[in-house]
């Protein structure tokens, strides 16, 4: 689980956390997570895609195979509250068991996230255009997609299709459809550098992997979604890994990119790491203002395209994940959580990376909102950027 933003420590060995049980959600009790607010309710499908490439993580030394969990526009109305399980039951126990949480506290919560609902028929008409297809990376050995849920149903409420990925053998816990289970390394793992740039080389071959075989996919599960023109975005390790994609793939692709909160590594931690195209760094406070992280540094001073890096006040590395969420179900919050709530954090994530990509990929104008966050956003701080001067 990556705890930590900075290549020279991956991962804190987990911190006892003892947490009193008094006025603690009843693990008996199922309990609704926050719902999205968007204009659609919101469907999920996992989707197995084939692989055949080399992998120091799987059996055999060779990756057959990874996750894809899409999140997209539904019409379909949920039960209220949700009634879907928010997360598999292992992964609810390996994170129940980290951070010490009584057993049942994650288990027992539910989405109004739908599985296998039908796509949202008016998208076209709503919208004038396909649902942009966004392509999202989780942090290196955790958490899993499913531990973003909050961020990428929000997202698939406003309209977009978000495909989330999940590396066999290298996240804690993947459950395939058909029932198959894939077990990682555990969430105290400590990865090395050489298995962190292993892991970001795995992501770009399983994201060109899925691009080939998306149209089909998105044909036979009748979705409205863009199959020419894809948005990377992903947290800590995820992140980088989304612009080193985007930094190989042609423009007309992949427009633009996000990282939230991810040091870069390789290429991209080098004088050689211009992605020619627009990329936004969201961070958490002091990320950048405060020169903590020296990856970020040297991507910004190689970008010639338009860029911004912005700061959330209030928040720490895991608050861009659910467990901005979780550090609430007990007032001793989790070390690597600031003390924005997660309501607030949800909100202000959300909309900064939604309006980045109708920005990138509809064209809406957005310029205000990237040029003073903190006008709409009193949290936010834009730390540097520039409007480049490459030719597009």
């Amino acid at each position: 689980m990556t705890s930590w933003s900075s290549p020279t420590r991956l991962l804190s060995k987990a911190l006892p956390l003892f947490f009193a049980t008094s006025g603690f959600l009843s693990s008996a009790l199922a309990v609704e997570i926050p719902p999205y607010s968007g204009t659609y309710n919101v469907g999920a499908t996992k989707q197995v895609i084939a692989i055949n490439e080399p992998d120091v993580f799987a059996p055999g030394n060779v990756s057959t195979s990874f996750l894809v969990t899409l999140f997209y526009p539904t019409l379909k109305k949920p039960d209220i509250p949700g009634t879907t399980p928010y997360l598999t039951q292992v992964t609810a126990k390996q994170f129940e068991e980290y951070f010490q949480f009584p057993n049942g506290t994650l288990a027992n919560f539910t989405t109004r996230v739908q599985w296998d609902a039908p796509f949202a028929d008016n998208i076209l008409k709503d919208e004038g255009s396909d649902s942009p297809t966004l392509l999202f990376g989780p942090g290196l050995g955790g958490p899993p997609c499913e531990c973003y849920t909050l961020l990428l149903s929000e997202l698939a409420s406003k309209g977009f299709t978000v495909a989330a990925f999940d590396h066999t053998y290298e996240q804690p816990y993947v459950l395939y459809p058909n029932g198959s289970e894939y077990y990682g390394p555990p969430l105290e793992y400590a990865w090395s550098t050489e298995e962190a740039l292993t892991a970001i080389d795995h992501r770009i071959n399983d994201t060109l992997a899925f691009i080939d075989v998306w149209p089909k996919i998105a044909k036979k599960l009748g979705f409205a979604s863009t199959t020419d023109r894809f948005g990377p975005f992903g947290h800590s390790i995820g992140g980088a890994a989304a612009l080193a994609f985007a930094q190989l793939a042609d423009q007309s692709l992949v427009p633009s990119g996000i990282n939230l909160d991810g040091s870069f590594w390789g290429r991209l931690n080098s004088s050689d790491a211009d992605v020619a195209r627009p990329s936004l760094l969201l961070g958490f406070e002091g990320h950048a203002s405060s020169h903590f992280d020296s990856s970020w540094d040297k991507y910004t001073d190689a970008q010639t395209d338009w860029w911004r890096v912005i700061e959330v006040n209030g928040t720490l590395h895991s608050d861009w994940s659910d467990v901005t969420f979780w550090k609430e179900l007990n007032p001793l919050v989790h070390p690597n959580t600031g003390n924005i709530s997660s309501e607030r954090m949800v909100k202000v994530e959300t909309s900064l990376v939604a309006a980045f990509f109708n920005w990138t990929l509809w064209g809406e104008d957005q310029g205000e909102l990237f040029d003073e966050p903190d006008l709409f956003y009193p949290e936010t701080v834009l730390v540097a950027g520039e409007d480049g001067t490459s030719e597009n």
